[in-house]
């Protein structure tokens, strides 16, 4: 019998992007304990007009209120023998090492996707048919709700796929493309297209994400969704009675948004 030739590298479409991960605040996690706090100021000191000379300055004392974020462990294994491992062709070992690296960011980006979802308690209506002019009051008055929030503007705006082609596809009245890929100067951002998902919407960076449902949209501002990671990355144990071993890839992740006011989740009936 001829022996059936392999060739090339194993063919696998898993993602190994973070989107929603890659825009946050990212934060060294800290090694003691399973949690860790983040203080944050609920109440500020305060300033006032003095109503005349020797009268008490206006006081009020400032409190920090502690953000209690919980450490998650995000890891697989898998069992190889020591004659899949000498025998096949590409090397085993690296196949699986880069698998489970890349699963390991599928489910701790899903897990930020999620802290974000649940982070984003504020919401416009934006209905599912809404036409390019409905579309862009929602985006600005949701930008005004994070503005008049946090004092400060919205930078990104998280889409899951099917809100991207939505976004893509709005043309106004005469059936140009409201964010054209090419810009024309009369645009209110560029769009993406078939080869690459980049947009500006707004001026906000618009970051789609395979882990978000679909139907989402949520504009924010991208540090006040920080995450927390600690990667273990790759472990084994020899079982030399079985001529196997266990691989193993692990790591420590959390996420939280920090400041509600600063996402506004548009979706329709809102």
């Amino acid at each position: 019998l001829l022996p059936v030739p392999i060739i090339g590298n194993v063919i696998t479409f898993l993602n190994t992007k973070r989107p929603v991960v890659t825009a946050s605040r990212s934060i060294t996690m800290p090694s003691a304990g399973n949690q860790f706090i983040r203080p944050k100021v609920t109440a500020h000191t305060l300033v006032a007009k003095q109503a005349k000379e020797y009268d008490a300055l206006a006081s009020q004392a400032m409190k920090v209120t502690p953000i209690n974020v919980t450490k998650s462990t995000y890891g697989g294994s898998l069992s190889v023998s020591f004659q899949d491992r000498d025998w096949t062709e590409p090397a085993i070992m690296d196949l699986i090492v880069t698998d489970m690296a890349a699963n390991y960011g599928v489910q701790t980006d899903a897990a930020a996707c999620a802290s974000l979802i649940a982070g984003s308690t504020v919401t416009v209506p934006l209905a599912a048919d809404a036409d390019a002019k409905a579309t862009l009051a929602a985006l600005t008055t949701a930008a005004s709700k994070i503005g008049a929030a946090i004092f400060d503007m919205p930078d990104v705006l998280f889409v899951s796929f099917d809100q991207w082609a939505r976004l893509a596809s709005l043309v106004d009245s005469t059936g140009r493309q409201v964010f054209p890929f090419l810009n024309p100067m009369n645009a209110a951002g560029n769009g993406g297209h078939a080869t690459a998902m980049e947009m500006n919407v707004l001026g906000l960076r618009v970051i789609p994400d395979a882990n978000l449902a679909a139907g989402t949209m949520v504009m924010g501002r991208s540090e006040l969704l920080e995450t927390y990671e600690s990667i273990g990355g790759q472990v084994s144990v020899v079982a030399p009675t079985t001529l196997s071993f266990t691989l193993a890839y692990y790591g420590y992740f959390a996420s939280t948004v920090v400041e509600s006011g600063g996402f506004v989740t548009l979706k329709p009936g809102a």
